[in-house]
């Protein structure tokens, strides 16, 4: 697989998972998780209230000589926070 073609795979799994507002988004942030982990990003996971939705940080150390580091947190939402059908078009 090209890095394109695995670029595009990543993104077509991740814009499959609904994440609409009134429903859970802990499938797409376990599947990031499991994606992101053996590759060496430490991840923490904040959860709301409820335990239903959480954010996930990353962070990512590069290796010497590059001495920098990769930080990424933030919501884990990847379509509208409306159900699709109040969209003008399709949002998965």
């Amino acid at each position: 697989m090209t890095s394109l073609a695995a670029v595009r795979d990543i993104l077509a799994r991740l814009v499959a998972f609904d994440t609409t507002s009134r429903g859970t988004n802990l499938h797409m942030v376990e599947w990031v998780e499991d994606f992101l982990r053996p590759l060496g990003v430490e991840l923490v996971r904040v959860p709301n209230a409820d335990g239903d939705k959480a954010a996930l940080g990353g962070f990512f150390a590069l290796p010497p000589p590059f001495r920098a580091s990769i930080h990424s947190g933030g919501i884990a939402m990847l379509a509208g926070a409306v159900d699709p059908g109040c969209w003008e078009w399709p949002t998965w």
